[in-house]
């Protein structure tokens, strides 16, 4: 399955992969047409599968990562079916999680910009802008890059 983001109207699709055609080719055909996964979406930016194949999704104006362990019950219905994975830093909410990437070791590596807390409407940092380390074991998160102006990717 493929996850699109669509920052305009606040959601996230998803796609089916339905293989190629009998000439081996990839036509409009191999995907199914995009279906409505999740509206809103916090205004979603990057996402990625951690370890379990649970959808992780950095939200822009949700201030958080996310995590959808039920597909099926997102399918049904768009509305946000997506708990915080994690949402602060020593107390204060997180600024605009932008992208992410989980390691082999199930730690989550995301980017946290201030940036993006300045549109969808404005809502004010009360962090700096950083790169963190969260490992979900130990439910910890820290800061591994403090020094990037405005970390992205």
């Amino acid at each position: 399955m493929l996850f699109v983001t669509d920052q305009i109207h606040n959601s996230i699709y998803s796609m089916r992969w339905n293989g190629l055609d009998a000439k081996g080719a990839i036509t409009p055909a191999s995907w199914q047409a995009p279906r409505l996964f999740r509206n809103p979406s916090g205004v979603a930016d990057g996402q990625t599968p951690d370890l379990q194949g649970h959808l992780l999704t950095a939200e822009t104006t949700g201030r958080r990562v996310s995590i959808t362990r039920d597909f099926a019950a997102n399918l049904k219905s768009p509305d946000a079916q997506a708990p915080s994975l994690v949402d602060r830093y020593q107390g204060k909410p997180l600024n605009s999680p932008n992208d992410l990437v989980v390691k082999s070791d199930g730690t989550v590596w995301f980017t946290d910009p201030t940036y993006g807390s300045l549109q969808f409407p404005p809502q004010t940092a009360q962090l700096p802008s950083n790169v963190y380390r969260y490992d979900p074991a130990g439910k910890q998160l820290t800061v591994v890059e403090p020094d990037l102006m405005m970390p992205n990717g």
